[in-house]
């Protein structure tokens, strides 16, 4: 799904009347002061939701986010850049060429899923996304027969499917709620549907495996989760996320390096904060010759055998905290 601004224009007070700011006048700024006004202006503007900061243009400091989006493009300069208070990217624009599809794209993703965009901003139609009857089955299911609250939660995507949460773990209360070949993305679009009304005292999460697949970066995968978290903690604070590390696969063995490397990221990350886990499930599944252990990959050379289940479900029986049957 990729999402372009078209013709919405902020909108900066005037002593008169209000009248539409060009991009010119935002990217003139010239210090803190006026940036603050513009991006005022850009959430009445575009009716934003969230705050939103405007970094000057051509001011491609290292620690800056114009810094941070011009290494992204190799250095190419930034005439624009609109971020929320997180550091996501929400606009980008440098010169004629406008919006960069490829880095805006999974920004624009994340930023609608946490309602970054709202109707005010003239959007091209956002297409259903395709797990939306899976969603619905989730729901149909909840209604007939509602899960308990405060329990645990597995979420993501054919390896949660898979995973037969009700018979590994006997005397855990689990409700699953993967959906098969989903993203990282695609759980924080439907969190609100599938996630936050059983407010889970924990969650086991894996996804990852499909967003590298389909030509994502490792620090996509790690941005991603982070809003996840974030939208998570910001209505359920107390909320224990378990990060099940991406797997290693003969099927996708070319993508290893990858996915390692996003698994290094999110596993520092969880350093951080109490409330996260790393489940490294990786590397007691790679061999000695740093190849993935046939015996716990199922035929296709990319989802679990039983045996694997078996290794994944050893693993993370001790991050459950304590038996509720």
């Amino acid at each position: 799904m990729l999402v372009y601004i078209s013709e919405a224009h902020p909108v900066r007070k005037s002593k008169n009347r209000d009248k539409p700011a060009s991009p010119k006048e935002i990217t003139q700024a010239k210090n803190t002061d006026e940036r603050i006004i513009a991006a005022d202006a850009c959430m009445k503007g575009l009716k934003f939701t969230m705050p939103i900061l405007i970094d000057l243009p051509n001011e491609g400091k290292k620690d800056s986010m114009v810094g941070v989006v011009e290494r992204a493009y190799r250095g190419k300069p930034a005439a624009t850049v609109i971020v929320d208070l997180d550091g996501k990217i929400a606009f980008y624009s440098r010169g004629p060429r406008g919006v960069q599809p490829k880095k805006a794209d999974g920004v624009i993703k994340s930023l609608l899923a946490k309602g970054g965009f709202p109707a005010g901003a003239k959007l091209k139609p956002k297409k259903p996304n395709r797990w939306e009857k899976n969603i619905k089955r989730f729901e149909e299911r909840d209604k007939t027969a509602p899960p308990p609250t405060g329990k645990i939660l597995f979420l993501g995507s054919s390896s949660i499917v898979r995973w037969n949460t009700g018979k590994l773990f006997p005397n855990h209360t689990t409700i699953n709620r993967g959906f098969g070949g989903s993203q990282i993305s695609d759980s924080l679009e439907f969190a609100d549907r599938i996630l936050l009304p059983y407010r889970p005292k924990t969650i086991v999460f894996y996804a990852g495996d499909n967003d590298i697949a389909s030509g994502e970066s490792a620090q996509q995968v790690v941005d991603d989760y982070k809003a996840l978290i974030a939208k998570v903690h910001d209505k359920l604070p107390k909320t224990k996320f378990v990060f099940v590390a991406i797997k290693p696969s003969t099927k996708r063995r070319n993508l290893w390096n990858k996915m390692k490397r996003a698994n290094e990221a999110i596993a520092e990350l969880s350093k951080s904060d109490q409330r996260l886990e790393y489940l490294d499930i990786a590397t007691p599944m790679l061999s000695p010759d740093g190849t993935p252990k046939k015996q716990l990959l199922a035929g296709d050379g990319l989802h679990l055998s039983p045996q694997g289940y078996k290794l994944w479900t050893s693993l993370a029986l001790p991050l459950l905290g304590k038996p509720d049957k």
